[in-house]
């Protein structure tokens, strides 16, 4: 059963961190395996209006194929990437990892090369200035464990924060603005 905090969660990410609108396209991606956040984007997307798109890495076989590549490899295969990304008018990314230290084998001179050519072009250049954009790390036992507490009470943590009426506090806040102003 779907916990009900994510499809709240879902139709903030969606209808107002990136305000997607009808005939918009969405890249969703995911780094891990927690597809029920996911599941509820493309969702909310298609309940917008929206055309989404997704994708799932796993951080092991892309630290495998980052290992690999030489400049020339990661050049293309940032070519490719970056096509799609241009394409689209917003972007989520949801990262979800089990293992933070999953690249810690992946050499610092393969990691370079992805920086420059993979992560710089598509995401520093491309998304950022670009596309309307959320990426956000996902509650799981990797993300309490590091906060040192329980995976329910990290659970409940991240959801009351990022489930606040934001709208109410900017509300809340106008007086303030004004005096400042």
């Amino acid at each position: 059963m779907e916990d009900p905090r994510i499809r709240k969660f879902a139709q903030f990410l969606i209808r107002s961190a990136v305000g997607l609108e009808k005939g918009e396209k969405i890249l969703i991606e995911l780094h891990g395996s927690e597809t029920g956040l996911m599941k509820a984007l493309v969702q909310e997307a298609y309940a917008v209006g929206g055309k989404p798109f997704v994708h799932i890495f796993d951080y092991a076989v892309e630290g495998a194929l980052v290992q690999g590549a030489d400049a020339e490899h990661m050049e293309e295969i940032a070519s490719y990437e970056l096509e799609r990304m241009r394409d689209m008018d917003a972007y989520i990314d949801i990262r979800a990892t089990t293992n933070i230290s999953m690249w810690h084998n992946v050499s610092d001179e393969a990691q370079k090369r992805y920086r420059q050519y993979y992560w710089g072009p598509i995401h520093l250049a491309e998304r950022c200035n670009h596309t309307k954009w959320s990426v956000l790390r996902y509650p799981n036992d990797a993300m309490a464990q590091l906060a040192g507490v329980s995976t329910e009470e990290y659970e409940d943590f991240y959801f009351r924060a990022c489930l606040v009426d934001y709208d109410k506090m900017g509300r809340a806040m106008q007086p303030l603005q004004d005096l400042m102003a």
